[in-house]
C-alpha cells in the first residue's frame, strides 16, 4: 500500500495505488517555478484555455499562501 493511499484527483477519481506521484507544497521554495514550467509545457502543447487558468489561479493561491507564511527549501536541502 502506499504511504498517501487513498489519494483522489480535483474531480473525486481515485490514483491507482501503486502509481507514482509528487505532492509539492506550497511552503516549498521551488514550487511556483515548478508550476510556471508545468504551465509552459500545458500552453505550447496547446491545452485549453481553461486549464490554464486553473493553473494561474493555483499559482496565485500558493503565492498568497507564500506572502503569508514564507517558504523553505525542499526538506533535505535546509541551509547549514
Amino acid at each position: 500500500m502506499s504511504k498517501y493511499a487513498g489519494l483522489t484527483k480535483a474531480d473525486g477519481t481515485a490514483i491507482p495505488d501503486g502509481e507514482p506521484y509528487w505532492v509539492l507544497r506550497a511552503k516549498d521554495t521551488f514550487t511556483i517555478p515548478v508550476l510556471m514550467a508545468y504551465r509552459t509545457l500545458a500552453d505550447v502543447t496547446g491545452l485549453p484555455g481553461e486549464f490554464l487558468a486553473d493553473i494561474d489561479a493555483h499559482m496565485k493561491r500558493v503565492g498568497e499562501w507564500q506572502a503569508e507564511h514564507g517558504v523553505k527549501l525542499p526538506d533535505g536541502l535546509a541551509e547549514s
